[in-house]
This record gives structure tokens, sequence and C-alpha cells, in this order.
């Protein structure tokens, strides 16, 4: 998989992310032209250094929900902060991810600082009052509907449940996954908590867990559906996916029944941050 280095962030995986479950329908609601982009998105010039912006391009109107992905985890994270912006802990976990994510710079040099990130977080908390305002805001995604810049807009849209406008462009995806976090130094309590949201947030969620020998399995998995999260736990791994058909089966005898699987999923996690967790609001 090919990579590319950016400021704050070093070597990202990038690649044009086609999901296996995406089912996403839009609403072709105006076109806007450039100029006019240029009053709302207040990172254009940093945005134009990398997308091509069309002199008219149409908006697209979409529930914000719909557009989470795997590529796009630190939505989740958001999401969970957002909901519970005053729990310390998850403060930690927010700031945590931010400084996985660029040390506390901002490619575009709008922040540069924790300070700075929480202040941006409490302003938009209170801008979004009254949601998503399409006159204010746009979301860049990519044609593969991988969102591109705004992962916060999105976060506050789906706790108010809000549709999002959004313009598109033909461009390769960052790929901001579970393994981009796992492997930066995400905490697995981290983890195990975001799988919370995971559950909560994404259609048809499934879990499988299988006997664990070797890596193939992941990649298997990798290859044929939109993993969110996976945990070896002794001689097993369990599996968070989305996916609509359950067509594809390896091997039938490893899978345990979804419910079961649901119940053993969070009964093991609650026994690592049920304390925390209750805290949450």
């Amino acid at each position: 998989m090919n990579t590319i280095k950016i400021k704050n962030m070093g070597n990202v995986c990038i690649s044009k992310y086609y999901s296996k479950d995406n089912n996403i329908c839009f609403d072709d609601i105006d076109t806007i032209s450039i100029n006019e982009l240029k009053n709302i998105i207040n990172n254009f010039d940093y945005l134009s250094s990398f997308l091509k912006f069309e002199n008219e391009m149409n908006i697209y109107s979409v529930k914000a929900i719909k557009l989470l992905s795997p590529v796009n985890y630190d939505i989740f994270i958001k999401y969970l902060y957002f909901k519970n912006i005053d729990n310390d802990y998850i403060k930690k976990m927010y700031l945590k991810h931010i400084k996985i994510f660029n040390n506390y710079k901002e490619p575009d040099g709008s922040k540069k600082n924790k300070t700075d990130f929480l202040n941006s977080t409490k302003k938009l908390v209170l801008d979004f009052e009254n949601g998503f305002d399409s006159s204010k805001s746009i979301v860049p995604i990519s044609n593969q509907n991988i969102i591109i810049d705004g992962s916060h807009r999105i976060a506050l849209s789906i706790i108010k449940n809000q549709n999002v406008s959004c313009i598109k462009f033909d461009t390769e995806d960052l790929l901001f996954d579970f393994r981009f976090f796992k492997k930066r130094g995400f905490s697995q309590e981290y983890l195990d908590l975001v799988g919370f949201a995971i559950i909560e947030l994404v259609d048809n969620i499934s879990c499988l867990v299988f006997e664990y020998n070797n890596n193939s399995i992941i990649d298997m998995m990798y290859a044929n559906f939109d993993v969110y999260y996976y945990k070896k736990v002794s001689n097993k791994i369990i599996f968070l996916f989305s996916n609509t058909s359950m067509e594809f089966y390896p091997n039938k005898k490893i899978i345990i029944g979804t419910e079961n699987v649901y119940n053993e999923y969070i009964n093991f996690i609650k026994k690592k941050i049920i304390l925390r967790y209750n805290n949450l609001n």
C-alpha cells in the first residue's frame, strides 16, 4: 500500500477506499461557485493545495451518520468526546488521539497546541447550538464518500441526528483506520471504549470470533469486510465489522452467533473499563 508524508503527521497510508458495505444515498441540493466556497471554507487555501476545486461544484446533502467508515475511525473518538466533553478521562482520550494524528499541530497551521484544540472544540459546540449550517460550513469528501476534512463537524452532526452538506473530489483517501491508531500507541483501553461507539453507531455491525493462529485471519477480514476493530484475547480474535449480506464465511465452524458474541465482547470490555464508562453521560 502506498504512503504519503504529511506535515506534522508523518507517513500515512493512502488509497482509494471502496467500502464493501457502502449504500449511501445523497440528495443533490444545489451548486456553489469557487468564490462562494472561499468564503465558507476556512482552510480553503490549504485544501486547494491538494484538492482540485472546480469553478462550480455540486452540493450534496446526506445524514452525517451515513458517512461513517473504518478509515475515519477518529470520528468515533470525537463522538465520545463531544457527548462527554466535561469528562476528564474522555478528554485525555481525545487529546491522545490528536497527539497521534499531528502532535497538536494542524498541517494548515490553524492549531499549534493542546489548548488550541480544546478551545476550538468548545467554540464549535457553541456554533452548533442550532445544528449544521450549510451557509457557513461544507464538508469535503472523496468520490468514495470518505471524509477529507471536517470530522469534528461530522461527529457533532451525528449527535444531533442531522444532515450535512458535502462537495466531492476525485482523490485518494488517507486511511485513518483502527490500525493507524493502534500502531501509533492508542491504548487498548481506549480502543475498547471506542468499540462501544462503533456498536452504537454503525449500521449492520457484526461481530465474529475466530481461533487465532496467525495474522492471515486479519488480512482475510480486511480483504472482505469493512473492519472497525479487532482484539486478540487468549487464543481467539474478536472482530467488529460491517456487512449487509453475510454471504461470505471462510469457515462456518469457527463463527460464534452474533448475539452471544456481543454479550461476550461487552462483558469482557466492561471488566476492564466499567467504572470509568459508568461515569460517562
